[in-house]
C-alpha cells in the first residue's frame, strides 16, 4: 500500500510540476496578458475629426464632443473621503446645469445600476466635472462620449460633402469627401495605459505612472470648391428642374480648366449633410418612402448619389467637337473644308440632320454651329477606326477621371464596334459617359490641349500646422496647342450663334456647345450645354444636364441659357471685368413686360418666362412643380429688368426680405443682388460703368433725408439707421437709376 500510495504521489507531484511549468512558461504570455488586463486599464482618447473648409476659408464642417453622463447611486462616493454626497451632488448639478433636487433625487435611488444625468453635455462642462471627481477620488459616475459633425452648407454640395455617423465610438465617413478621405480626416486616437484600483468605477492606483500615447487630431481639408459659385449652381438647377418638372436627373458643375480643381458640384435632389435621411424638397410626398427600413434604398439611388460621378448619359452632340479636333489633330480637315449634310447610309442605316429641309454643302465651322450628324460621320470615315477609339483613349473617356470622390462610374463603349457604332459615336451615340468625363475632355480643348485630373481638395492643414497640398498627376497633352486655339474659335461659334439673345455672358466672349441625345427605347431626350469663359484665357467651365423633362420643353436652348447665366455669375465672382458695348447697354436697357401667368402650373409659368430671359423660382420651397400659381406679387403687364429672376408661390403669406443697396453696381450684378434678395428691379435710364445712382424703395439700412428727388429723379438717401418700412414682401419691385434717365419718369 505504501509504494502504490507512493507512487500516486510522484505522478500527482510530477503531473503539478508539469502543469506549472505549461502555465509559468509555455503559457506565460496568455496568463501574462490576462493579469494585466485585470491590473491596467486602457482608456482612449478620441482625436478630433477636421474641419472641411471652402476656398475662401468658410467653414463647412467641424465637430463637437458630447457626453451621456450618469450614474451608479450605490457606487457614488469619494474614495478618500474628501467630500461627502451632498458636495458632490452639488458639484454635479453646478457642472452640468442641473437642478440640485434633480441630481440629489438620482443619488438617492441605491437600488438603481444606471441613471442618466444628461444626454448631450458640452466637452467643457463633462470634462470640468471629471477633473473635480478624479481630484477628490469619487466614483460612480460614468461618462460616455459622442463626437457630433456640424455642417453649415444647408443643402449645397451635400453629395459632394458627404455625411458621418457615429460608431465604434468615433466618427465614420459614409458619403463624400467625408469618406473618401475618412481616415485622414479622424486623425489618430490616444491611449493611456495604468494600474487600475478594485473599486467599480476602475480608478487608477495612486502613485501609479501611467504610459500615454496622445491623441493626433484629424487634418483639416481645404477644398478648391467656392460656396458663393456652389450657391450660384444650385439656384440655376432648381430653376431649370422647375422649367423641366423634374425632381430629380438634373446636374451640373464649375471647373477650373487649367487645374481640374471642381470650383461647384450639384443636383437636383440637393441632399442636405446634417440630416440626410430627410425628404428632399420639391419631392412630392405620396412618391416618397417613408418606412425607416426601406428608405436608405431609395435614398441611395435617388439622393445620395453623386450624378456628376456616377451617372451615365449620351453625351450627343457635344462629342462633335472632340471628333472635330481630331480631324485637325490628323489633318484630314480643316474649318473650312466643306461637306454635304445630305442624309447618309451606314450599314443600311440612315443618319440624317435633325434640321429634316437640311442645310445643303457646308463647312465644318458651319456644321458645328448648325449640329449636323451626317457631316462627322464623314469626317469620321476619313480617320481610321482603330485611330479613333486610341484618341478617344486619349481624351480619358475609357478610365475613370481620378477624382478624390468615392463611386465614380465607368463608362461604356463597344467592345468590338462595327462601322455603324463607328458612325454613331462621331457624334455623340454609341457610348455613354458620366458628366465629369466630357467637362474633363473640354476642358483639354480650350486650355492648350492638356488632359487634367479633377479634384475636390486642394490641400490638408495637418494638426501640427504644416500644410500638405495634394498633389494630382501630371497634365498629359492630348491636343497641341493651335488644335485648341482652333477649337476655342469654333467653339466661340457654337456657344453664340443659332440660340437667342441672352443677356447672362454680355459683356464677355465665351465659348460652348448644346448637346441633345435621344433614348431610343421611350423617344425622351437628355440636354446638356458646355460653357467656358472668358474666351480670352479660357478659366473656368460650367456645364448642366438635364435628362428626359416631363413638360413642353424648347431643348438645349433653355439648358444653353441657364448654364451661361451660371457661368456669367461664376465670372463676377471670379471678378471679371465686363465689357458693354452701345448695342449691348441699350438691349439691357430695355425692361420686359411680364405675361398673365396666374393659374399656369410652377413649370408651365417657368417655361413661358424663361422664353423671354425671365427666371422663376419658387418662393416656398415646398410647392410642386405641377401645382398652379397663385398670390403673385407682380402683376401682367409689369415691367422688370431683363434677366431678372421672379418668386412664384401658391401661398397667401409673403415673406418680408430686406432691400439691398444697389448704389455703384454695374447691370448683372444688380440682377444677382435682387434675386439673391428676393426681389425684382426694374430699371431706369441705360446702364453705364458708373452704376446705379438712386434706387426706390431706399435700402433697409439707409433712410430718407428729405421729400425732394435727386437729379435722377429718385428720392435722396443718406447714411443712417435701419429703416424698417424698407423691408418690402418678396418679389417686390425695386426701381434703380442709372445716369441718363429721365426724371420726369
Amino acid at each position: 500500500i505504501i509504494r502504490i500510495l507512493t507512487v500516486i504521489s510522484v505522478l500527482a507531484t510530477i503531473a503539478i510540476l508539469l502543469n506549472l511549468f505549461k502555465i509559468q512558461v509555455n503559457d506565460s504570455e496568455t496568463y501574462v496578458l490576462a493579469g494585466a488586463n485585470q491590473q491596467f486599464i486602457m482608456q482612449e482618447s478620441p482625436s478630433k475629426r477636421g474641419n472641411i473648409y471652402d476656398s475662401n476659408g468658410v467653414l463647412l464642417a467641424s465637430s463637437a464632443i458630447k457626453y451621456t453622463i450618469g450614474v451608479t447611486p450605490k457606487d457614488v462616493r469619494s474614495l478618500s473621503r474628501k467630500v461627502s454626497e451632498e458636495e458632490i451632488a452639488a458639484y454635479a448639478a453646478n457642472a452640468l446645469s442641473l437642478p440640485l433636487s434633480e441630481v440629489t433625487a438620482a443619488l438617492e435611488q441605491k437600488g438603481k445600476s444606471y441613471i442618466q444625468l444628461v444626454k448631450a453635455a458640452p466637452e467643457e462642462s463633462a470634462e470640468g466635472l471629471r477633473s473635480w471627481l478624479s481630484e477628490n477620488r469619487v466614483g460612480g459616475f460614468a461618462f460616455d462620449l459622442e463626437t457630433e459633425r456640424l455642417y453649415t452648407n444647408g443643402d449645397l454640395a451635400g453629395q459632394l460633402i458627404g455625411f458621418t455617423r457615429f460608431e465604434d465610438n468615433k466618427l465614420s465617413g459614409v458619403l463624400g469627401l467625408e469618406a473618401y478621405y475618412n481616415s485622414k480626416l479622424n486623425g489618430e486616437p490616444g491611449y493611456s495605459y495604468a494600474r487600475r484600483d478594485n473599486y467599480s468605477n476602475h480608478g487608477t492606483v495612486p502613485f501609479s505612472i501611467p504610459t500615454d500615447q496622445k491623441a493626433v487630431d484629424g487634418s483639416d481639408m481645404h477644398l478648391f470648391l467656392n460656396i458663393e459659385m456652389q450657391e450660384a449652381l444650385q439656384q440655376e438647377l432648381e430653376q431649370i428642374a422647375g422649367v423641366a418638372g423634374l425632381s430629380s436627373g438634373v446636374c451640373g458643375l464649375v471647373m477650373d480648366v487649367n487645374t481640374g480643381g471642381i470650383l461647384a458640384m450639384g443636383q437636383i435632389p440637393t441632399m442636405k449633410s446634417q440630416n440626410p435621411f430627410a425628404m428632399p424638397g420639391g419631392i412630392d410626398p405620396q412618391y416618397w418612402n417613408h418606412d425607416l427600413d426601406e428608405i436608405t434604398d431609395q435614398l441611395s439611388l435617388q439622393v445620395w448619389r453623386n450624378a456628376n460621378i456616377s451617372n451615365l448619359f449620351e453625351p450627343g452632340s457635344t462629342m462633335k467637337a472632340i471628333t472635330t479636333a481630331i480631324a485637325f489633330e490628323e489633318g484630314v480637315a480643316s474649318e473650312h473644308t466643306q461637306f454635304s449634310d445630305d442624309p447618309i447610309e451606314v450599314m443600311t442605316h440612315e443618319i440624317s440632320c435633325v434640321y429634316k429641309p437640311g442645310h445643303g454643302v457646308e463647312t465644318v465651322e458651319e456644321a458645328l454651329i448648325n449640329s449636323c450628324n451626317p457631316v462627322f460621320v464623314q469626317i469620321g470615315q476619313l480617320i481610321d477606326m482603330d485611330l479613333f477609339y486610341d484618341y478617344i483613349s486619349t481624351f480619358g473617356f475609357r478610365d475613370k477621371t481620378g477624382i478624390d470622390l468615392p463611386a465614380e462610374g465607368n463608362t461604356i463603349f463597344h467592345k468590338q464596334p462595327s462601322i455603324l457604332d463607328y458612325a454613331n459615336l462621331t457624334f455623340g451615340e454609341s457610348l455613354a459617359v458620366t458628366p465629369l468625363h466630357m467637362a474633363r475632355a473640354y476642358a483639354a480643348l480650350v486650355n492648350g490641349g492638356y488632359l487634367v485630373t479633377p479634384a475636390v481638395v486642394k490641400e490638408f492643414v495637418n494638426s501640427d500646422g504644416t500644410i500638405e497640398p495634394l498633389i494630382s498627376e501630371e497634365p498629359v497633352q492630348v491636343i497641341s496647342q493651335q488644335t485648341s486655339e482652333r477649337m476655342k474659335q469654333l467653339l466661340r461659334g457654337a456657344a453664340n450663334e443659332g440660340h437667342s439673345w441672352d443677356f447672362a455672358c454680355e459683356g464677355f466672349s465665351i465659348v460652348g456647345k448644346t448637346s441633345t441625345s435621344t433614348d431610343e427605347t421611350d423617344g425622351q431626350s437628355t440636354y446638356s450645354f458646355i460653357a467656358v469663359g472668358p474666351e480670352e484665357i479660357s478659366d473656368v467651365l460650367c456645364m448642366i444636364v438635364v435628362e428626359k423633362p416631363i413638360t413642353k420643353f424648347s431643348g438645349s436652348a433653355i439648358v444653353a441659357n441657364h448654364t451661361k447665366r451660371l457661368l456669367g455669375k461664376v465670372m463676377d465672382i471670379r471678378g471679371y471685368k465686363r465689357s458693354y458695348d452701345e448695342d449691348s447697354a441699350v438691349r439691357l436697357g430695355e425692361n420686359i413686360t411680364l405675361p398673365s401667368i396666374t393659374g399656369l402650373t410652377f413649370s408651365e409659368a417657368a417655361y413661358a418666362l424663361s422664353e423671354m430671359n425671365i427666371f422663376a423660382r419658387r418662393a416656398n420651397p415646398e410647392m410642386h412643380y405641377d401645382e398652379p400659381v397663385s398670390y403673385l406679387k407682380l402683376s401682367a403687364n409689369d415691367e422688370v429688368a431683363v434677366g431678372s429672376t421672379v418668386w412664384l408661390t401658391n401661398q397667401p403669406e409673403q415673406e418680408m426680405v430686406h432691400v439691398p443697396d444697389f448704389s455703384g453696381l454695374e447691370y448683372h450684378n444688380c440682377i444677382w443682388l435682387a434675386e439673391e434678395s428676393g426681389i425684382v428691379i426694374r430699371v431706369n435710364g441705360t446702364p453705364s460703368p458708373s452704376g446705379v445712382l438712386a434706387q426706390d424703395p431706399l435700402p433697409t439700412i439707409s433712410e430718407i433725408s428729405s421729400e425732394e428727388y435727386d437729379e435722377v429723379g429718385a428720392p435722396g438717401v443718406t447714411d443712417g439707421g435701419e429703416n424698417s418700412k424698407a423691408k418690402v414682401a418678396r418679389g417686390s419691385i425695386i426701381d434703380i437709376w442709372f445716369e441718363d434717365a429721365d426724371p420726369e419718369e
